[in-house]
This record gives structure tokens, C-alpha cells and sequence, in this order.
């Protein structure tokens, strides 16, 4: 039987990790980087793909109401969920759309 392994690193940002230029340095971070480098290092040949995530902060982004409006097009309140049928029944659109 073939197993298909996926590592997914989240925001592995030089930022959070340096204890020494890192301007948002998160303690122990650098440890954490260091075992997972030891991780991939010792079990690479198991992983079938790794994806690393990139935060950004654009002015207009998904995870902020300005994002999106509804039918009558007012901006949903912080913290709304918004599902996938939501916005394929148009009861939420982009601003980009």
C-alpha cells in the first residue's frame, strides 16, 4: 500500500524564527525550526510533498470584510462566516469580482 504524505509548514517567517534580526520574534520558534529541519532530514524520503505557507497583509484581502459585500452591498461584520455556497449562490461577491 502507497501512502502519500503532505508536510505543511505555516508561516515558517525568518520574522518569527531569528532571535537575533527576527523584528516579531516568537521564543523558541528557532527550536522549532531546528526539529523540523530534523524531521525532514530524517523521514524526507516518506514525505511525498511539502508546502509552506506565506502570510500576507494586502489592504484589501479574503480574511477581511471589506473583501466582500453582500446583495445589498454592505460589508459583512468582523468574524462573519462566509461559506463556499455563499459566495457560488452570489450571497456574498468579492470586491475583485
Amino acid at each position: 500500500m502507497t501512502k502519500n504524505v503532505q508536510l505543511l509548514i505555516i508561516d515558517p517567517q525568518n520574522d518569527f524564527c531569528d532571535p537575533e534580526r527576527g523584528s516579531l520574534f516568537v521564543k523558541g520558534a528557532d527550536e522549532d525550526m531546528r526539529r523540523l529541519a530534523g524531521f525532514i532530514r530524517e523521514n524526507g524520503k516518506l514525505i511525498n510533498d511539502i508546502y509552506v505557507t506565506l502570510d500576507s497583509h494586502h489592504l484589501i484581502h479574503v480574511a477581511h470584510p471589506i473583501y466582500w459585500r453582500n446583495k445589498e452591498g454592505i460589508h459583512p461584520p468582523p468574524l462573519t462566516p462566509i461559506s463556499a455556497n455563499e459566495v457560488v449562490e452570489f450571497n456574498w461577491k468579492t470586491e475583485i469580482r
